[in-house]
């Protein structure tokens, strides 16, 4: 992390004052459940993660959430040997920086620095690297997959962490810094960015699972009708009469009810309790939230939430969904869950991630303008009729102002669920996070010149609305996947041309198939760049400006403004390239 990293402060405050005392009480326990249940990221991006942070926590943090801690040490800091557990340093770099930042305040933390012979810059480097660790939710970036370390000493570190309140106060805190300590600044080649077990790092799966493992499992998945949003892949290191033994651990407060089954000449093990604890906590504060409710179906979308963080099973959380895009309009947003694969090395399984947020009424009624022309606008793209849903699915479709967002980052909008079959037969939402477009700091932009750069910082808010209703309701909401039903039959019609190879269509999915599951590790990529280029395309468009309140000269300046910051966008982007691996990160 460079000590110049941008920290910007989100407005929030104009969408909470105008809240009742239920709409409160509803967004903190909202809140509590997305936090809560975020903290199993640190448990997914590396081994390390999880004990970082409790490290630096427990070095910074002056009051006490002793109950949570201990849940987390209790699971994550295992002694006894565990084959399918993450390795012993996972919970090192969680449990450490927690210890080392709840235990004094960092004024006195900075003075005992200064002792430990850190320079001035060095202990902004360190502080620069523990803010970017907890936004990340982890030491590897949220956005690019690549490592990132502080930019002082392993040894200083090292020193403090010895002189620091929290030594005094936990005997395990040393053993577990001990054990997270090689990791922390590592540049080994397998260790630089996210990756399979003989690549990179990832806790989605075990060390020794491969990509070749990974597909198979995906082809178990599919031959039992199962979704691996919710999972983790472990490989046991012995065979059992033969046979390669896999678990894979469902997220849920449950711990019981594991099943056995074959396959492939591989046993297959489906374990609940994955990140119990913490799932427990988010089903408690989903319960208290229920209370506060507005409407009866947020209470059922939030009942099938505790059901699916409770049972481990996807299809509560799918049911909680089909709640989720019937409450239209609602005053306080929020939607929770296991949601993007872009972290896993195999595409399929996904991060927890939960925001809450109160509409922006204002710009709330351009997307809603936006919405009722969009079957319209839906025409003057490339592909034609036959490619795009039956019947347009006409979503809600809010600005909204971030209270709370737990994951590896904050978007600046979303097109949730990333079910296909919700989105694509009952509907979806769309969502744009305004306080996020707004918080662009005031810096020096590289590759462009001063005039530009001006006109940046004046319509970058502007464009980027423009951009993210585009790519969120006609990028992400157009399409139609073609599939084969169960019963043999097809969703679309047979005679429909390739728009490639100019004869009738002759690929399509399978029952049981899924965009994530086809595409594995670039359906993410691929489905990114299609939505970016639908709103490049369709912001040329006068009346479409016009929506959005600009005419003119000020339109065609927005319209400069968001082609200009996707081309530097895609110059920016070669930062997250791994030559050694000749690969990309999530960019």
């Amino acid at each position: 992390m460079e000590e110049e990293e941008n920290v910007t402060q989100k407005e929030g405050s104009r969408g909470l004052g105008g809240l009742t005392d239920d709409e409160k009480k509803y967004a903190y326990h909202l809140s509590q459940a997305s936090f809560n249940g975020a903290l199993a990221v640190f448990l997914q991006v590396s081994p390390e993660s999880a004990g970082l942070f409790v490290t630096f926590y427990r070095m910074f943090k002056e009051e006490s959430i002793e109950d949570l801690k201990d849940d987390l040490f209790r699971m994550f800091f295992v002694f006894k040997p565990d084959p399918v557990q993450v390795s012993p340093e996972s919970a090192g770099l969680f449990v450490t920086f927690y210890r080392m930042f709840k235990e004094e305040s960092i004024e006195d933390l900075k003075v005992k620095a200064l002792e430990c012979d850190f320079t001035e810059d060095e202990w902004n480097a360190l502080l620069v690297y523990v803010a970017g660790f907890y936004y990340n939710s982890g030491n590897y970036r949220g956005f690019g997959d690549t490592k990132i370390i502080p930019d002082v000493d392993v040894s200083k570190v090292d020193a403090l962490v010895r002189v620091s309140n929290a030594q005094n106060t936990s005997p395990s805190f040393l053993s577990t810094w001990e054990k997270v300590k090689p990791l922390l600044c590592s540049l080994n080649a397998n260790r630089l960015h996210l990756g399979f077990g003989n690549e990179g790092v990832t806790c989605y799966h075990s060390e020794n699972i491969t990509k070749e493992d990974a597909v198979k499992i995906d082809r178990y998945f599919k031959a039992r009708g199962v979704e691996s949003w919710n999972s983790r892949l472990f490989k046991d290191p012995e065979t059992r009469d033969g046979k390669t033994v896999y678990r894979v651990k469902l997220a849920s407060s449950k711990t019981d009810g594991a099943k056995e089954d074959e396959f492939e000449d591989a046993i297959v093990i489906m374990e609940r309790g994955d990140y119990s604890p913490l799932m427990a906590r988010t089903c408690s504060s989903l319960k208290e939230a229920a209370k506060s409710a507005a409407n009866d179906t947020q209470r059922q979308m939030l009942s099938k939430y505790v059901e699916h963080f409770t049972e481990g099973d996807i299809k509560y959380h799918k049911d909680g969904s089909r709640f989720w895009i019937k409450d239209t309009e609602p005053v306080i947003e929020s939607y929770i869950g296991f949601i993007e694969n872009y972290r896993d090395p195999a595409g399929t399984r996904s991060e927890f991630e939960g925001f809450v947020a109160c509409v922006n009424k204002e710009t709330s009624q351009k997307f809603k303008t936006l919405v009722q022309k969009a079957e319209e606008i839906l025409t003057r793209l490339p592909w034609g009729k036959a490619y795009e849903k039956d019947h347009f699915l006409k979503p809600d479709f809010t600005a909204l102002d971030v209270l709370a967002f737990a994951s590896s980052g904050i978007p600046s909008g979303i097109n949730i669920p990333n079910y296909d079959d919700i989105r694509q037969n009952e509907g979806f939402k769309n969502v744009s996070l305004g306080n996020v477009i707004a918080a662009m700091p005031k810096q020096k932009m590289n590759f462009i010149d001063q005039e530009d750069e001006d006109l940046m910082h004046r319509y970058h808010k502007e464009s980027f609305e423009v951009q993210v209703g585009l790519h969120e309701l006609l990028g992400h909401g157009s399409g139609k996947l073609f599939q084969k039903n169960s019963d043999g039959s097809f969703n679309f019609d047979r005679n429909t041309i390739d728009i490639i190879t100019g004869k009738p269509v002759e690929k399509w999915y399978e029952p049981g198939e899924t965009w994530s599951s086809k595409f594995g590790a670039l359906s993410g990529a691929y489905e990114e760049c299609r939505a970016e280029a639908v709103g490049y395309v369709l912001c040329c468009d006068a009346d479409i400006l016009e929506i959005f309140g600009y005419k003119g000269e000020t339109a065609d300046l927005v319209k400069y403004v968001n082609w200009l910051n996707e081309i530097r966008a895609g110059l920016l982007a070669l930062e997250f390239y791994s030559a050694e691996a000749q690969k990309w990160g999530q960019v």
